[in-house]
């Protein structure tokens, strides 16, 4: 456990750190955090400061959306001879890509250590807080810390397939302490995190205002503090993370539930909250489909990355795909799927296509990255519905928005390989992919060039983890 006991140890030097428009804390000392949660702005200013840790390039910002693990999902060229050709082949010993999943792994505890500085902090304090903020800010940080433990589970985690029962896989962290936390069972971590989960769900169903009957219980025009909402895990991204969590773990009814209480949302007005974009978004410049986020996360110099990564990539093909590899492959000669506006030609001055494009994020002035979107739960619910009849309807009008023809399924095996299938197509540069193939335990991959085997889906621990494993 020596992995977590640096993050420990750095998370008692620094409270929180990073730096962004909403917060600039300095090192804290344990004096220091007593006065940061003297206040309610201070819980607020450390929650912000977790999102902050989330949206480093280590996580949101880039591996974990549309880098690394979009390699590993085999949707970009690469180089022979290169850290990005040991991505897409698994060579997970490398010195650099073991040092990449070492980074994401003592990321994600950061950002725990940080939730866990202020739910070891807020009951003690909950006389500081006015409205329903006591409620709101234990409930966000309870979702957080349940997102990022599930993530771990995802990336490092057995395959749902392949638990072994009583082995020891991770640990689930709750408190702060220099005691090192314990590797427990696969089924004592999905306890855990449910039960985060739940507790969240309870005190953000009645403090959240996404949610249309708490829109009142704030000033929303005098605090930033609950403005975007879908840039922050809120009820809805909750109940997303649910749908992901009981589908992942098997349990179909509640997948579905949860899935269909998001696709269902209605604002105060009474409108939908999520709506799935169709052709006319496709062929504007919202590429990144921002009416469908549930949750998305802020990222400081995308602009910037994207220019370096997507635009300025062209001849390089730095994060780019064949036109005849995405044609055929992806979209299997399909003309009329909307998505295909995603991609365009890099002509030179001559008239020669250098490469094929991606272009969900180069819209001008896009600020956050998509983590998750209504397009998922209506996968889910397809997926998961209690019939195939109702599963088939969900399928057809998420086809339906894509501008593709309705199909008909005779058992659920032939509608679930069509649904991995527009996994393949819709979460295209968002680090899903590789998720999905991972939940079903895939034989294969799409453009994959090694066998595909159960090995391949389990991230190796960072070494110095793997020391204290019992």
């Amino acid at each position: 456990m020596k992995h977590l006991f640096k993050i420990f140890v750095l998370g008692l030097m620094v409270l929180v750190s990073g730096c962004g428009d909403w917060l600039d804390i300095k090192p804290q000392t344990e004096s220091k955090e007593d006065d940061l949660f003297a206040k309610e702005q201070g819980f607020k200013d450390a929650l912000i400061g977790a999102y902050i840790q989330m949206k480093q390039n280590s996580l949101y910002g880039q591996n974990l959306t549309y880098t690394t693990l979009e390699y590993l999902a085999q949707h970009w060229n690469y180089s022979l001879v290169t850290y990005e050709e040991n991505l897409s082949t698994y060579v997970y010993s490398d010195a650099i890509v073991e040092a990449t999943f070492s980074s994401v792994y003592e990321q994600w505890y950061k950002v725990i250590l940080s939730c866990n500085n202020i739910l070891n902090n807020i009951d003690g304090r909950k006389d500081v807080f006015t409205k329903k903020y006591y409620e709101l800010v234990k409930g966000e940080a309870l979702a957080i810390r349940a997102f990022m433990h599930f993530d771990v589970l995802r990336l490092f985690g057995p395959t749902p397939a392949a638990v072994v029962s009583g082995e020891r896989i991770l640990p689930y962290v709750t408190e702060v302490s220099t005691i090192p936390n314990v590797h427990i069972t696969f089924d004592e971590y999905i306890k855990l995190l449910e039960q985060d989960m739940l507790e969240a769900e309870s005190l953000l169903a009645v403090s959240d205002p996404i949610i249309g009957d708490n829109t009142s219980l704030y000033d929303a025009a005098m605090d930033d503090f609950i403005q975007s909402r879908e840039l922050r895990v809120n009820y809805y991204a909750l109940k997303a993370l649910m749908a992901r969590f009981y589908l992942w773990i098997d349990q179909e009814d509640s997948a579905f539930s949860c899935a269909k209480e998001v696709i269902e949302a209605k604002s105060a007005l009474g409108g939908d909250i999520f709506t799935l974009a169709d052709k006319t978004v496709f062929l504007s410049d919202n590429k990144a489909l921002t009416g469908e986020w549930i949750f998305g996360i802020s990222v400081k110099g995308l602009a910037d990355d994207v220019q370096v990564n997507f635009i300025e990539a062209r001849a390089g093909a730095k994060l780019t795909k064949t036109k005849e590899m995405v044609l055929t492959g992806l979209y299997e000669n399909n003309t009329a799927d909307t998505r295909r506006n995603l991609w365009k030609d890099y002509t030179s001055e001559s008239g020669a296509i250098f490469s094929y494009l991606f272009t969900k994020y180069t819209q001008e002035g896009l600020s956050s990255l998509p983590v998750m979107r209504i397009s998922e739960m209506y996968l889910v619910a397809a997926e998961a519905a209690p019939t195939l009849e109702e599963g088939i309807s969900y399928f057809r009008k998420f086809r339906t928005s894509r501008d593709l023809q309705t199909l008909t399924y005779s058992t659920k095996i032939q509608l679930q390989s069509d649904i991995l299938k527009e996994y393949e197509k819709e979460f295209y540069g968002e680090g899903q992919m590789f998720y999905a193939y991972k939940r079903v335990n895939s034989p294969s991959m799409l453009w994959s060039i090694v066998p595909i085997t159960p090995s391949i889906y389990k991230i190796p621990l960072p070494q110095d983890e793997i020391s204290y494993l019992p």
